[in-house]
């Protein structure tokens, strides 16, 4: 009995040991499984960490040039207020400009005018003369005084008075 029970017991101890070994061995591999997520999880961390400083940079870069776009479209719109004062004051020339030539215009047709007066004043005046033989010596004689002498103007048609 007592080796009965001593086999029984070899027999017992048997079977915890062969459990035991069992339970060491899918400890084992689990350990492994975990130790290659470890793996697997620091590999894909240093991965997403640099693709984390790539995009980084990324956003840095885009931050600089919008800055600098911002900096660009400030100087463009003092360039155009610049332009926009400027275009005031060629408006403000271009109106003297149309002022000075409406007067202009105005004391054209006022000349004309006169001119057309005169003509018809002077066709109407008998002692106009028409031609004069030494025209700088004509404003010493008054117009009304031409007539009979060799120097004078004359109003008919003919050669010039000597």
């Amino acid at each position: 009995m007592v080796t009965e029970q001593t086999s029984q017991g070899v027999l017992k101890q048997q079977a915890g040991t062969e459990q035991v070994a069992s339970a060491m061995e899918q400890m084992l591999l689990s350990v492994q499984d975990i130790a290659r997520n470890a793996q697997q999880a620091a590999s894909s961390a240093q991965t997403a960490d640099a693709k984390a400083e790539l995009g980084k940079n990324v956003v840095e870069q885009s931050i600089a040039a919008i800055r600098q776009l911002a900096e660009e479209v400030e100087t463009a719109a003092a360039v155009i207020v610049a332009l926009g004062d400027e275009a005031k004051q060629v408006g403000g020339i271009l109106d003297v400009i149309k002022d000075v030539t409406e007067q202009t215009n105005l004391l054209a047709l006022n000349a004309a005018i006169e001119a057309a007066r005169a003509a018809n004043t002077a066709a109407a005046s008998p002692w106009w003369p028409t031609r004069c033989a030494s025209w700088p010596a004509a404003p010493s004689i008054p117009p009304w005084k031409c007539g009979g002498s060799s120097n004078a103007c004359s109003t008919t048609p003919g050669p010039p008075c000597r």
